[in-house]
């Protein structure tokens, strides 16, 4: 079955993605919507940059920041991207077989040949795909004065003249909804196009790219009919006619990104660390990638002992519930709900629409079992390879067996002269 899941959190956090700088004033990312209303909000490339923040603390072993290059050029003709090749673009050095963060997140790099020759490029699509997070409440103009007061008293402290440095922040405290989507079918997998191959010296695998540009993948070890793999690195290469597929097959990566947006992700910004902590979350397999929730997750505000509460509009997200991308198990759709918020969402809604509210149970049954299976399988697959390159090893009882039938099958002439020669060297 193919693949996807899509989550959707409200989450509470102040607007500290900022944008350009106007005088002295520190400015938000914000948009207009509606009858001219303006709402701030939090790029995509900022939330992308604190998830992949989260994973590198979490589990750094497996989320290691991927090298990156400068491309040749000059002034702002150079660009940093990802080192998926060295300096001199001849050999290969990073991979989704090495990076989770290329796996999950994607790259684009480019391999100049120089002059006015074309080059070549090597493009993965993230099978993560993330929306902004946009408020949901108003910006009103809040602003905020601030000055270096603790720096200045310093100084004045060692006799030395100071004043203050003055500036303003634009601010915003408010409930913010974002949305994450990840095609699980894609992660483990990249393919780049080639027009031919050849492997060199049994550790050598060079492929030419579609405009002539070689690339060599070194230290490489042939497992199979145009089937390769990284000596030192687990999963494997495949060249099909004119691809070259990558595969490593590995659930703690989708584990990993779907724990950091349950549990949150760390958000440290001009001094602030707010986070980004869901107070509603909402997740639904799906078949094909759409983030089917986040136009119908909305909110009411209200006042409960003087303070102000939100509740989720039932009727609303109802709607979403009946999408057909969801995927279902008989009558159940397969989604997962949990209101961290006080009486933001009814039992009853939860109950009427068999929603599950147990995380663990929801990502492994319905979204990693069948990842789990097939890497037990191709580690299987190693295992029977490596059994049939190897001798098996007689047993005692099979020596006993094999020396019996060779006897029984001797001819009588043959028994009768051994005896002979037994009885004449007991004579002598």
């Amino acid at each position: 079955m193919k693949k996807a899941i899509t989550i959707t959190i409200l989450f509470e956090a102040d607007a500290l993605n900022r944008d350009e700088k106007v005088g002295n004033v520190l400015s938000i990312k914000k948009l207009t919507r509606g009858w001219g209303e303006t709402y701030s909000f939090i790029s995509r490339p900022a939330i992308r940059h604190y998830l992949w923040v989260t994973l590198n603390k979490m589990t750094p072993e497996r989320w290691k920041a991927t090298p990156v290059r400068e491309t040749q050029g000059e002034g702002r003709k150079k660009v940093i991207q990802f080192e998926i090749c060295d300096d001199e673009g001849k050999e290969v050095k990073n991979t989704i077989i090495n990076s989770a963060e290329l796996d999950i997140f994607g790259y684009m790099v480019t391999i100049a040949k120089g002059g006015e020759e074309r080059g070549d490029n090597l493009t993965r699509k993230a099978p993560l795909g993330i929306t902004k997070a946009v408020s949901l409440e108003k910006w009103e103009g809040d602003m905020g004065l601030y000055a270096n007061h603790e720096l200045v008293k310093r100084a004045l402290m060692q006799g030395k003249e100071a004043t203050p440095d003055i500036y303003n922040n634009e601010e915003q405290k408010a409930l913010y909804k974002v949305s994450f989507t990840l095609d699980v079918e894609k992660i483990g997998i990249d393919e780049w196009l080639i027009k031919q191959h050849t492997y060199r010296n049994n550790k050598d695998l060079e492929i030419t790219l579609p405009h002539n540009h070689t690339l060599v993948l070194k230290n490489v070890v042939k497992i199979g009919n145009n089937s390769y793999k990284f000596e030192d690195k687990e999963g494997k290469i495949v060249i099909e006619d004119y691809k070259l597929k990558f595969e490593h097959k590995d659930s703690d990566r989708i584990k990993d990104v779907l724990d950091a947006i349950y549990n949150g992700l760390y958000y440290h910004s001009s001094g602030e660390c707010p986070g980004i902590v869901p107070l509603f979350l909402i997740a639904g397999i799906v078949k094909v990638p759409v983030p089917v929730f986040h136009s119908f997750v909305d909110i009411e505000f209200y006042k409960k002992n003087h303070r102000p509460k939100f509740k989720i509009r039932e009727n609303l997200l109802r709607n979403a519930i009946s999408n057909g991308w969801i995927e279902n198990e008989g009558d159940k759709k397969l989604i997962f709900v949990e209101a961290r918020e006080p009486e933001a969402l009814s039992e009853d809604f939860i109950a009427s629409n068999s929603i599950t509210t147990n995380w663990e149970q929801f990502v492994n049954k319905y979204l990693l079992q069948g990842e789990e299976k097939e890497a037990i399988e191709e580690t299987m697959e190693g295992k029977r390879k490596g059994k049939r390159g190897r001798k098996k090893k007689e047993t005692t009882r099979e020596k006993t067996t094999k020396r019996r039938s060779k006897k029984e099958a001797e001819t009588p002439e043959k028994r009768k002269r051994g005896r002979r020669g037994r009885k004449r060297k007991k004579e002598e």
